[in-house]
């Protein structure tokens, strides 16, 4: 049974994420992040990004210097990932910590 359920949340966790990464980065290429990057910077403050996105951007400063995020952002630009190695590592902490409460929540053991 609790395999059942570890299941089902990793199923759902996953769901989520793919559609998270839709939604937040959206289909666009090396190329096209690049030149969002370099617009950015150039562009006026004004414009408002989602609040996930801040929350990301935010958080990935504290995992800069890391050198797993530097080796995953390498292996995210091979595969054509928009995402830079330090965000990648606070997406991955928020789908482990959110997986762990539901999976909590669910099987009631609060010993895990």
């Amino acid at each position: 049974m609790k395999l059942t359920i570890a299941f089902y949340v990793f199923s759902i966790t996953l769901f989520i994420l793919i559609v998270v990464f839709r939604y937040v980065w959206g289909k666009q290429n090396i190329k096209g992040r690049l030149t969002s990057v370099a617009e950015v910077e150039n562009a006026s403050h004004g414009v408002k990004t989602p609040v996930l996105q801040q929350f990301i951007k935010k958080t990935s400063i504290y995992f800069e210097s890391s050198p797993w995020a530097m080796k995953q952002e390498e292996l995210l630009v091979q595969a054509g990932i928009p995402l830079q190695g330090e965000e990648f590592m606070v997406v991955s902490l928020m789908v482990a910590v959110v997986s762990m409460l539901t999976l909590l929540l669910l099987t009631k053991a609060w010993l895990l």
